[in-house]
């Protein structure tokens, strides 16, 4: 509210940041973010990432502010303390991040993009989501790509679209989440650094403009259409089938889904928002987490029962 961020739920790793970690109980009502540095409330806020445990804001000056659990080294002062309180994220001792633009978060890693279109990343690279070639955590912010214009984390993978609508992938690569088909030397369980997204004919798949990352990676491209690849476990591909490269999402008919604005997804699902306001959204949907007439999971894009204005 006005740039200040309140909390409230577990709390049991300081991930409310006001100061007061409790192990066996959360919080019910909201609490407001404290900084570190002054015990006074944090300002300026105009994005917010939720992470396992852990919490990040980023500023209208382009600093991160990070609080929560920290055994990955994720709030990235290269420490594996936990903190109760907002501090800032560092590229190296007292050396704050600055220039961030966009701020997106795993499960316990962080990347953003900076106003220079470089991708800064930390914390946990078990599978190599942080991208610098490496396995492990990763304590500062480290830069993993250049000249990006849009970025989104899943779990445990990070996808960039490069200025030259090209898409790269690092990290989790189960079930073909990064995007190369068998045969392109990649590892089929995880790739250290970033490496493009190819088509089915080992080509470097182009035209992507924006992109979403949950259980599988989703592309816009420049015609407004949708590409998803990676795990199908509940249809979360919405083309009918798992696959490790784009694929086209479609209807039951096999008409593409067209005028695609912008994309959301998650562990359980995608929904793609169209210009015209309407919404649809495809993959599991047993506990009724997609906002469609059905409690069964939906392997092709199904409207919502509401639409956006």
């Amino acid at each position: 509210t006005g740039g200040t961020v309140w909390c409230w739920g577990l709390n049991g790793r300081g991930q409310l940041g006001d100061g007061l970690a409790t192990p066996m109980a959360g919080k019910a009502s909201a609490v407001q973010v404290l900084k570190e540095s002054d015990n006074e409330p944090l300002e300026g806020i105009i994005q917010i990432q939720v992470a396992d445990a852990a919490t990040y804001a980023l500023d209208t000056a382009g600093q991160v502010w990070s609080w929560g659990s920290n055994a990955f080294r994720q709030l990235g002062n290269n420490t594996v303390v936990d903190r109760a309180r907002a501090a800032e994220v560092l590229t190296a001792v007292d050396t704050p991040l600055v220039g961030a633009i966009e701020l997106r978060a795993g499960a316990e890693h962080v990347c953003v993009i900076r106003n220079d279109q470089t991708v800064w990343c930390w914390g946990s690279s078990s599978l190599g989501e942080v991208g610098v070639g490496t396995f492990g955590s990763v304590g500062f912010a480290r830069q993993a790509f250049s000249d990006a214009i849009a970025l989104d984390t899943g779990r445990r993978h990070t996808c960039a679209v490069g200025s030259d609508n090209t898409m790269s992938c690092w990290g989790n690569n189960l079930r073909g989440r990064i995007g190369v088909p068998v045969g392109s030397g990649s590892n089929d369980y995880f790739v250290l650094s970033p490496i493009s997204v190819e088509t089915r004919e080992r080509e470097i798949f182009t035209g992507f403009a924006d992109l979403a990352l949950g259980a599988v990676s989703c592309g816009i491209t420049q015609d407004k259409r949708v590409w998803c690849w990676g795990y199908n476990n509940h249809g979360q591909t919405g083309s009918g089938a798992g696959s490790r490269v784009p694929t086209l999402v479609t209807d039951l008919s096999g008409a593409p889904l067209e005028s695609v604005d912008r994309l959301i997804a998650n562990f359980a699902g995608v929904c793609a928002y169209l210009e015209d306001g309407s919404v649809y959204c495809w993959g599991r949907n047993t506990e009724a987490q997609l906002p469609i007439s059905s409690t069964t999971n939906v392997g092709y894009p199904s409207p919502a029962l509401e639409t956006c204005p």
